[in-house]
């Protein structure tokens, strides 16, 4: 019954929602502008990016749903799913229930997903695999820090470059400002060199996570019976989109930045929640129902 594994329907998910949602938002200028005669392709040309969005949005507030109904009907762990799809972007935050309303659903489409949502009262269905050890370590990546100096050693060359360049009026405002703005740069950028190698040098784990619990590099040692609401949220867009760990623990909220790590995201989040079900696959302890609850019943609220 369950024969399509998350990864597989992750990929699906981006295969018919985000790629023809882009295809529509490129396609749809570029025929636009060839085939309108000048001047009046550049003219309208934020008209026909408007409506390009609009179109896109709308093919996606219909592919949504299908989605949902085949990936959740043939995922046999669904909180997985869920989890890897919002950070994925194919779905909200479960949180998020203002962009759920931005979703067309039909009344067969809304009944079989109230049928499908009943499955996230059970947990996931853990299997144990012994090839992952009982604790796992993750560092800060040398690979990515080496990759970033370039780039700051630029800043540097750069801002002082700028400094020294001759000017015809080295003592009017207009120049003054110019000097500061390009210290600044040459500033900025000696200190992120001194910050990435002092993380190259840093060789203590970030993340140590394990059959027992979590530790991270900004908060201590978690059993996971006092963890809940752990997972990965994506913050800002395009290039400035970054991921963290989000987590409560001890009555505290923690948060972790993962880009700058050895291990993926897609990883961290697999081996996170694999230690927290062999944890609790060994204990007494289950899942906190009020999360599944919570997102069963924002799928009625569609």
């Amino acid at each position: 019954m369950y024969d399509v594994t998350v990864d597989q329907a992750v990929r699906q998910g981006r295969k018919t929602i985000w790629l023809p949602a882009l295809a529509i938002m490129l396609i749809m200028p570029a025929i636009a502008f060839v085939a309108l005669p000048q001047p009046y392709g550049v003219i309208l040309s934020p008209i026909i990016l408007l409506v390009a969005f609009f179109v896109a949005g709308l093919y996606r507030a219909y592919a949504v749903p299908q989605w949902m109904i085949w990936a959740f009907a043939r995922v046999r762990n669904v909180h997985e799913l869920r989890r890897r799809a919002a950070y994925a972007l194919l779905i909200p935050e479960k949180s998020d229930t203002g962009l759920r309303k931005f979703e067309i659903w039909t009344k067969v489409q809304r009944s079989n997903w109230d049928k499908l949502a009943l499955r996230f009262e059970q947990p996931d269905e853990f299997i144990d695999d012994p090839n992952i050890p009982a604790e796992t370590h993750v560092y800060f990546s040398i690979i990515k820090r080496i990759l970033a100096l370039p780039f700051y050693g630029l800043m540097v060359f750069v801002g002082i470059w700028l400094l020294t360049s001759h000017q015809k009026d080295p003592y009017s405002l207009k120049s003054i400002f110019g000097y500061l703005f390009q210290g600044f740069i040459a500033i900025v950028g000696m200190a992120m060199i001194y910050l990435t190698i002092r993380e190259m040098m840093d060789r203590s784990p970030k993340i140590m996570m394990s059959n027992e619990g979590l530790a991270t590099a900004r908060f201590p040692f978690s059993s996971w019976s006092e963890i809940s609401d752990m997972h990965i949220v994506p913050r800002g867009s395009g290039k400035y989109r970054k991921y963290y760990l989000e987590y409560f623990a001890g009555g505290a909220k923690v948060e972790l930045e993962l880009d700058a790590f050895d291990m993926s995201r897609k990883k961290i989040d697999q081996l996170l929640h694999f230690y927290q079900g062999r944890f609790i696959s060994t204990s007494s302890v289950q899942p906190a129902a009020k999360n599944l609850i919570k997102f069963k019943n924002e799928s009625r609220a569609k």
